[in-house]
C-alpha cells in the first residue's frame, strides 16, 4: 500500500464516520425537542380534559363531582401521575423524533454507512459522494447558495 492510497482511504473513511457522526446527533437533538414538546402537549391536553370533565356534570353524584374537582386540582399543580404520563410521552416524542430525522437524512446515512463497510476504490469514490453531499448542502442550507429566493419572484 502506497502513502496516497492509505491517506485516501483514511480521507474516505473518516468522512464515513463524520456523516453518521452527524446524522446520529441530528437525530439525538431533534428527539430532544420532540420529546419536549410531545409532553408538554400530553400534559397540556391532561389538564384541558380535567377542566372539562370538572365543568361538566355527567352524573347527580356529588362525589363524582369532588372528585373531578380533586383531578383538576391535581393536574394544575402537577401531580396525579404527571411526573409518570410525562417520561412515557417524553419516550415517545424522542423516538417520534429520532426516526423521523433518520428518515430525513437517509442519503447521507447510507452514503456514509456505504463508506464504512467497502474497501478499496469503491469506498474511495462513496466518501467522495458523501463529502460532496455534505459539502453541496452546507452550501445550500447554511450559504443560500444555490436556493430559490422566493420573496424575488
Amino acid at each position: 500500500m502506497n502513502v496516497s492510497a492509505g491517506i485516501t482511504k483514511i480521507l474516505a473513511k473518516g468522512v464515513g464516520v463524520a456523516g453518521i457522526g452527524a446524522a446520529l446527533y441530528d437525530a439525538h437533538q431533534y428527539g430532544k425537542i420532540q420529546a419536549k414538546t410531545c409532553s408538554k402537549n400530553h400534559l397540556a391536553n391532561s389538564a384541558c380534559d380535567a377542566y372539562m370533565d370538572s365543568k361538566t356534570l355527567s352524573s347527580t353524584s356529588t362525589i363524582d363531582s369532588k372528585l373531578q374537582k380533586a383531578r383538576l386540582d391535581a393536574e394544575m399543580k402537577g401531580g396525579l401521575f404527571g411526573g409518570i404520563r410525562s417520561g412515557f410521552a417524553q419516550a415517545k416524542g424522542y423516538v417520534k423524533g429520532a426516526f423521523t430525522s433518520l428518515a430525513e437524512n437517509i442519503v447521507p446515512l447510507a452514503l456514509s454507512a456505504a463508506t464504512l463497510v467497502t474497501k478499496g476504490k469503491v469506498s474511495n469514490i462513496l466518501g467522495a459522494a458523501t463529502a460532496i453531499y455534505g459539502g453541496v448542502r452546507a452550501a445550500t442550507t447554511a450559504f443560500g447558495i444555490g436556493k430559490t429566493n422566493y420573496l424575488n419572484k
